[in-house]
């Protein structure tokens, strides 16, 4: 990075301006902020889209384990269902035949 001593020459009398050392240095910093500025956006937007995904993943998990939940539930009420079925028509069976 240049200072403000390399940007000025240094005479016995005076300090003449040095143009072209002032727009190297200008520049310099212009363009080193300008690319830095442009890394850390791209960085962000990176790091958005990163995020994004992440929460997709995640509602998408917890579908997924909701919906097992929910069949294991249903497998179970019906599995409760047929055994009821069962017994009731093992009972009415047997009432038939006693009488």
């Amino acid at each position: 990075m240049y200072t403000k001593n390399d940007i000025y020459k240094t005479n016995v009398r005076s300090r003449d301006y040095n143009f072209e050392q002032w727009s190297k240095a200008h520049y310099t910093n212009v363009f080193r902020r300008h690319h830095e500025t442009r890394q850390k956006h791209t960085r962000n937007k990176m790091n958005d889209e990163y995020a994004e995904r992440q929460n997709s993943y995640n509602l998408l998990t917890i579908m997924v384990f909701a919906s097992i939940f929910i069949l294991i539930s249903m497998f179970e009420h019906v599995k409760k269902i047929l055994i009821e079925r069962n017994r009731v028509k093992r009972i009415s069976d047997k009432n038939i035949q006693d009488d």
